[in-house]
């Protein structure tokens, strides 16, 4: 099964993809949040992995892809209603587990420990949470900088450069999809997403989170590194932490591992 559609979830249409097994059939539910800037298709080369037996559902979070723009201000309380509003949209039940990169992850862990009881698993992939003091200053000056340099040439110079090293860079292909993907941005939504990291709370939440818990760095990761991450696992009760050799945007430069991954420890932890 193969679905692209849209859904109205708290108040705002989100496009949405739907693939695998259906709900009476499915071991469970996986749903899929995506990072910054990214799109539900950033988990193209994750999804067969988990088909085979699960219901995987996938969004464009609000402000990206072709869900609903932002405007005006955005909270992280937003985003998080938002994915809650899709859970109920699409009438999960049964087991569910969360899959969140990035910023996606750290909506997803927010509503790991808002919801405890329905949500059955968790893996978080270089998860945002709170910016460090020190790097501050250069996190209020985006916004700003997206609209001196525009979002091509923000891709261009800092994005790509930062997250997607050359090294990583071995699919051609792959890379040109990150490229236009993150070059398609629509940057009022972008900024809005980024002020709202400004302000967003994470860590004071992670306790509350009761599912078995993955969370997973890049190893060559300069925004999230694993030593950044780490602290994020053992905030969470019972939490597994590994390193993948991969940066920032890990579910697009390590797939394999990633879809992978997540079927041994939905297999181990969801059954």
């Amino acid at each position: 099964m193969h679905k692209v559609d849209w859904v109205q979830a708290n108040g705002t249409w989100l496009r949405f993809a739907e693939d695998g097994v259906s709900a009476s059939a499915a071991t469970g539910t996986v749903i899929l949040v995506h990072e910054m800037g990214g799109t539900l298709d950033s988990w193209d080369e994750v999804v067969p992995y988990l088909a085979d037996q699960y219901r995987v559902l996938r969004y464009d979070m609000r402000g990206f892809g072709l869900s609903q723009k932002i405007f005006g201000p955005f909270t992280v309380d937003d985003a998080i209603n938002d994915l809650v509003g899709f859970i109920d949209a699409m009438k999960v039940e049964g087991p569910l587990a969360l899959v969140g990169a990035a910023v996606g992850a750290g909506v997803a862990m927010r509503v790991a420990a808002q919801i405890p009881e329905r949500i059955g698993a968790l893996i978080a992939l270089a998860p945002a949470t709170e910016i460090a003091p020190e790097r501050l200053a250069g996190a209020r000056a985006m916004p700003g900088r997206i609209v001196e340099l525009g979002i091509r040439r923000l891709v261009d110079e800092q994005i790509a450069p930062g997250s997607y090293p050359e090294q990583l860079r071995d699919n051609p292909e792959r890379f040109r999809r990150f490229q236009a993907q993150q070059s398609s941005m629509d940057p009022e939504s972008f900024a809005a997403t980024f002020g709202m990291l400004l302000e967003a709370k994470y860590l004071p939440y992670l306790g509350g989170i009761k599912c078995p818990t993955l969370v997973i760095a890049g190893e060559f990761d300069k925004t999230r590194p694993p030593a950044m991450v780490e602290p994020v696992a053992r905030a969470i009760p019972g939490a597994r932490f590994e390193v993948f050799p991969s940066c920032h945007f890990i579910a697009m430069q390590a797939p394999d591992l990633v879809g992978k991954k997540i079927d041994s420890f939905l297999t181990e932890v969801l059954h």
